[in-house]
Protein backbone atom coordinates (compact mmCIF):
# COMPACT_ATOMS: atom_id res chain seq x y z
CA UNK A 1 0.00 0.00 0.00
CA UNK A 2 1.39 3.36 -0.97
CA UNK A 3 2.17 5.96 1.71
CA UNK A 4 2.78 9.63 0.97
CA UNK A 5 3.56 12.71 3.06
CA UNK A 6 1.49 15.92 2.92
CA UNK A 7 3.89 17.46 0.40
CA UNK A 8 3.37 14.52 -2.01
CA UNK A 9 6.68 12.79 -1.42
CA UNK A 10 6.92 9.14 -0.47
CA UNK A 11 6.72 8.54 3.26
CA UNK A 12 10.13 8.11 4.87
CA UNK A 13 8.75 4.81 6.27
CA UNK A 14 8.29 3.63 2.70
CA UNK A 15 5.33 1.81 1.24
CA UNK A 16 3.90 -1.16 3.16
CA UNK A 17 2.61 -4.50 1.92
CA UNK A 18 -1.00 -5.26 2.78
CA UNK A 19 0.10 -8.51 4.43
CA UNK A 20 2.34 -6.52 6.79
CA UNK A 21 -0.32 -3.97 7.78
CA UNK A 22 -3.49 -6.06 7.86
CA UNK A 23 -3.07 -7.69 11.27
CA UNK A 24 -0.88 -4.98 12.82
CA UNK A 25 -2.76 -1.69 12.94
CA UNK A 26 -0.35 -0.50 15.64
CA UNK A 27 2.40 -0.48 12.99
CA UNK A 28 0.31 1.80 10.79
CA UNK A 29 -0.20 4.11 13.77
CA UNK A 30 3.52 4.16 14.58
CA UNK A 31 4.59 4.74 10.98
CA UNK A 32 2.79 7.87 9.88
CA UNK A 33 -0.82 6.93 10.67
CA UNK A 34 -3.78 6.43 8.40
CA UNK A 35 -3.40 9.81 6.67
CA UNK A 36 -0.35 8.70 4.69
CA UNK A 37 -2.19 5.54 3.58
CA UNK A 38 -5.23 7.54 2.47
CA UNK A 39 -3.00 9.89 0.46
CA UNK A 40 -1.44 6.81 -1.17
CA UNK A 41 -4.84 5.33 -1.97
CA UNK A 42 -5.91 8.55 -3.67
CA UNK A 43 -2.81 8.49 -5.90
CA UNK A 44 -3.32 4.93 -7.13
CA UNK A 45 -5.12 4.28 -10.39
CA UNK A 46 -8.06 1.90 -9.99
CA UNK A 47 -8.29 -1.20 -12.13
CA UNK A 48 -11.42 -2.13 -14.03
CA UNK A 49 -13.72 -4.34 -11.95
CA UNK A 50 -14.50 -7.77 -13.38
CA UNK A 51 -18.16 -8.13 -12.39
CA UNK A 52 -18.17 -11.89 -13.02
CA UNK A 53 -15.36 -12.43 -10.52
CA UNK A 54 -16.92 -9.94 -8.08
CA UNK A 55 -20.20 -11.89 -8.15
CA UNK A 56 -18.38 -15.14 -7.45
CA UNK A 57 -16.56 -13.55 -4.52
CA UNK A 58 -19.88 -12.38 -3.08
CA UNK A 59 -21.35 -15.89 -3.40
CA UNK A 60 -18.24 -17.36 -1.77
CA UNK A 61 -18.46 -14.91 1.14
CA UNK A 62 -22.17 -15.62 1.59
CA UNK A 63 -21.56 -19.36 1.73
CA UNK A 64 -18.77 -18.90 4.25
CA UNK A 65 -21.03 -16.72 6.41
CA UNK A 66 -23.97 -19.15 6.31
CA UNK A 67 -21.93 -22.22 7.19
CA UNK A 68 -19.73 -20.47 9.74
CA UNK A 69 -22.84 -19.48 11.71
CA UNK A 70 -24.41 -22.93 11.38
CA UNK A 71 -21.67 -24.53 13.49
CA UNK A 72 -20.93 -27.16 10.86
CA UNK A 73 -17.26 -27.12 9.86
CA UNK A 74 -17.75 -30.19 7.68
CA UNK A 75 -20.45 -28.30 5.81
CA UNK A 76 -18.09 -25.39 5.18
CA UNK A 77 -15.40 -27.60 3.69
CA UNK A 78 -17.86 -29.58 1.55
CA UNK A 79 -19.61 -26.47 0.30
CA UNK A 80 -16.36 -24.68 -0.58
CA UNK A 81 -15.08 -27.77 -2.37
CA UNK A 82 -18.26 -28.01 -4.45
CA UNK A 83 -18.16 -24.27 -5.14
CA UNK A 84 -14.56 -24.56 -6.34
CA UNK A 85 -15.46 -27.43 -8.68
CA UNK A 86 -18.42 -25.41 -10.02
CA UNK A 87 -16.15 -22.42 -10.71
CA UNK A 88 -13.52 -24.54 -12.44
CA UNK A 89 -16.12 -26.18 -14.69
CA UNK A 90 -17.80 -22.89 -15.57
CA UNK A 91 -14.48 -21.35 -16.67
CA UNK A 92 -13.55 -24.14 -19.07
Amino acid sequence: MWRFEEDGTMSHYGHIALRDAFFSPERVGREGGIDSLLRGAVKQVAQEVDLKVWSLINIYNYLLFVFAHSGSTTGVVACLFQFHIFICRSQS
